[in-house]
């Protein structure tokens, strides 16, 4: 399905220094999280919760259409970013470092949807939910993909803080930029291949 391209694109493409760390660590939060709320017993209202949690997605959601807008911009580091390729391509053809910022925004915003939809359907479904112990779940389950969201959200707007002010001096004595531009190829003749659907 055509809904699912980002995703795709994005594991396909996507740099992918530290991110078993972004799914990692929010499991093991998460973990200690379900531990004190099963074993203390303690009671969290879900209603308030996911309540709580679409508000904030709605938030995340808006937040990253406005920096996917900002890519969509004529900045100068922008057009630099459009001259640097990936060794790695997307159906014959590669994929530049602007194309890479952008693809993960758009995983980012996928996985926000996504998250918010399954709040939505557990608000609805609200009065059906009576065991406790699977309203523990639902809430770590709901806590656990937002924290992965958010340490998403925050490597991508580094990224996009590195290209945005990468001339500077801050910038240019931090060792990220070189992990964020390594392993590209510096202007070279991209494939004509025209993409095919798959």
């Amino acid at each position: 399905m055509n809904i699912f391209y980002g995703i795709k694109h994005y594991f396909r493409i996507s740099l992918k220094d530290g991110i078993w760390k972004i799914w990692l660590f929010p499991l093991l939060l998460s973990v200690i999280l379900f531990s004190i709320l099963y074993y203390f017993n303690v009671c969290v209202d879900l209603k308030d919760f996911v309540s709580i949690i679409i508000d904030t997605l709605s938030i995340f959601i808006g937040f990253t259409i406005a920096i996917i807008a900002i890519l969509a911009s004529d900045n100068k580091n922008f057009q630099e970013l459009k001259k640097h390729y990936q060794k790695k391509s997307v159906r014959g053809v590669k994929i530049n470092l602007h194309q890479t910022l952008l693809i993960d925004f758009i995983f980012n915003l996928i996985l926000e949807i996504l998250l918010l939809i399954f709040n939505l359907i557990v608000y609805l479904f609200l009065n059906l939910i009576k065991v406790e112990l699977i309203n523990t779940v639902l809430i770590i389950t709901v806590f656990y993909f937002l924290i992965v969201i958010l340490f998403y959200k925050l490597r991508n707007i580094t990224h996009l803080y590195l290209v945005l002010y990468r001339d500077t001096d801050l910038v240019k004595t931090s060792p990220i930029p070189e992990g964020f531009f390594k392993d590209v190829d510096k202007q070279p003749e991209p494939s004509g291949e025209s993409p095919k659907d798959e």
